[in-house]
């Protein structure tokens, strides 16, 4: 592995590090979800929140 290879893959695992910890961030800064419910009781419910980077502001 090339000195410079070596960079941009530090350099990229550093930037997907960022990103993960802001895409945290922003997620628990969400206000508190309200429970499902079915027949008036609460459930548990699984969603999927995805979370897109947007490349512009670079």
């Amino acid at each position: 592995m090339t000195a410079e290879y070596r960079l941009k893959a530090e350099a990229h695992n550093k930037a997907l590090k960022a990103m993960d910890e802001e895409a945290a961030r922003v997620i628990k800064s969400m206000p508190k979800w309200k429970p499902g419910k079915q027949h008036g009781e609460n459930v548990r419910v699984w969603t999927v929140l995805a979370v897109f980077f947007d490349r512009k502001f670079q």
